[in-house]
C-alpha cells in the first residue's frame, strides 16, 4: 500500500477549512497543495465544463486564453450531448497525446509534460496539477493524494453553499428558526448529521477520545464507535483528524 501523507493533507484542510468564502478556499488548498505533490507550471481549480476557476502558476492572459477558447478542446476529457465534461484521464503524458490544436498552440508552448487531471463528475470542481520535464512524471499514488484533497475540497463547497442559503449570505440567519450558529446548521445539513452526531463530532473537535465522549454523552462507547463509522459514512472522512479538519469550523468557538 502506497504512503500516504496524512500529516501534511490534515494541516492543508484545517488550513482549507477555515476559509470563509469560496475564493478563500480556493487561495489556500492552491498555495497548500504544492508542498504534497509538487508542480512547477501551474495548478488550478476546474469546473465541470472545465473551465478554470482560480489558477496559480498561470499568468492572467494564459487563464484568459484557456478560459475563452481551449477549455473545450482538451484533448483528454469526454463531453456529453450537452458539452459539459462527464470523464477524463487521470495522469496524462503530454508527450504520448496526439497532435491536435489544443497540445500544438497551448500545452507545448506551456512546456506541459505530465498532468494530473482527474475528473470526477460528481464533484462540483477538481483541481488539476501540471509539469514540466524538469519534474518527474505524476504517478498513481498522486492522484490517490489529490483525490482525498478534491473530495473534502468539494464537502467544503457544499459546506458554504448551506451557509450561504441559510444566512443569505450575510453572514447572519436569514431565519429566525434557524440556530444561533449558522455554520453549525449548515454543516449538519450538509451531511445530514443527527442531532446526536453533532455532539460526537464537537467531542472530537474538543480532542476528547471515545470513553471521554461516552462518559459525557453517557452513552457506551460501542454507541460511540456507531456514530463515528456513520459520521465517516456521510462526510466521506477516513479518519478522526480528517472529520475533525472538516468538522472544525462549524464548531468554533
Amino acid at each position: 500500500m502506497s504512503y500516504i501523507p496524512w500529516d501534511q493533507i490534515n494541516a492543508l484542510l484545517l488550513e482549507g477549512g477555515s476559509a470563509e468564502t469560496r475564493a478563500g478556499l480556493y487561495n489556500r488548498m492552491l498555495a497548500g497543495v504544492g508542498g504534497i505533490i509538487p508542480w512547477d507550471v501551474g495548478v488550478g481549480v476546474f469546473d465541470r465544463a472545465i473551465r478554470c476557476v482560480s489558477c496559480s502558476g498561470w499568468d492572467r492572459r494564459t487563464f484568459e486564453h484557456y478560459n475563452g477558447h481551449y477549455y473545450a478542446k482538451v484533448p483528454f476529457i469526454l463531453y456529453n450531448e450537452a458539452g459539459v465534461a462527464y470523464r477524463g484521464k487521470d495522469v496524462v503524458q503530454w508527450n504520448r497525446v496526439s497532435d491536435c490544436e489544443f497540445t500544438r498552440d497551448f500545452a507545448r508552448p506551456l512546456g506541459l509534460h505530465s498532468g494530473l487531471s482527474p475528473f470526477r463528475p460528481a464533484w462540483e470542481q477538481n483541481i488539476s496539477i501540471q509539469r514540466s520535464r524538469d519534474y518527474p512524471a505524476f504517478t498513481r499514488r498522486d492522484c490517490e493524494i489529490l483525490d482525498i484533497l478534491n473530495g473534502h475540497m468539494n464537502n467544503y463547497l457544499r459546506f458554504l453553499s448551506r451557509i450561504e442559503d441559510l444566512t443569505g449570505g450575510r453572514g447572519d440567519p436569514a431565519d429566525s428558526a434557524v440556530p444561533c450558529s449558522p455554520a453549525r446548521e449548515a454543516f449538519r445539513r450538509s451531511f445530514a448529521l443527527s442531532g446526536r452526531e453533532m455532539e460526537v463530532l464537537e467531542g472530537l473537535c474538543d480532542g476528547l477520545s471515545n470513553r471521554a465522549l461516552a462518559a459525557n454523552l453517557f452513552i457506551s462507547e460501542r454507541t460511540v464507535k456507531a456514530h463515528l463509522a456513520s459520521i465517516f459514512r456521510k462526510t466521506g472522512a477516513l479518519s478522526r483528524t480528517g472529520v475533525v479538519a472538516l468538522s472544525c469550523r462549524a464548531f468554533r468557538r
